[in-house]
């Protein structure tokens, strides 16, 4: 095996993870953002109305809003887990003001 061949091997196995890591990284950031549209009140609201012209039975709007609240939930959960795996991530801000965000927003 030539020098050549084997220094481009090494590469490639060196620099691997780190593409591996990126687009881990992300699939992360897009799943997470992913969440906080869902979790979004307003959007549940407006998406509900869509769908059903009349007003929401108790039992529908309980629903709804135990989704958003599990969303909610999620999403707070998806940015422990992106700040631990990613800790050096350029992307922390962003996730710390959409965390922020979600837990601010009213219906």
């Amino acid at each position: 095996m030539g020098w050549a061949m084997l220094v481009g091997l090494l590469g490639l196995l060196l620099f691997r993870p780190l593409v591996i890591l990126a687009d881990d990284e992300n699939s992360s950031f897009v799943d997470f953002n992913r969440a906080v549209h869902a979790a979004d009140p307003k959007l549940a609201e407006e998406s509900f109305k869509k769908d059903h012209p009349n007003p929401p039975s108790k039992q529908e709007a309980e629903q709804v809003v135990t989704s958003i609240v599990n969303t909610a939930l999620s999403v707070m959960d998806q940015a422990a887990e992106f700040e631990k795996r990613f800790p050096q991530s350029d992307r922390l801000a962003g996730i710390h003001d959409s965390r922020v965000n979600t837990l601010s927003k009213e219906s």
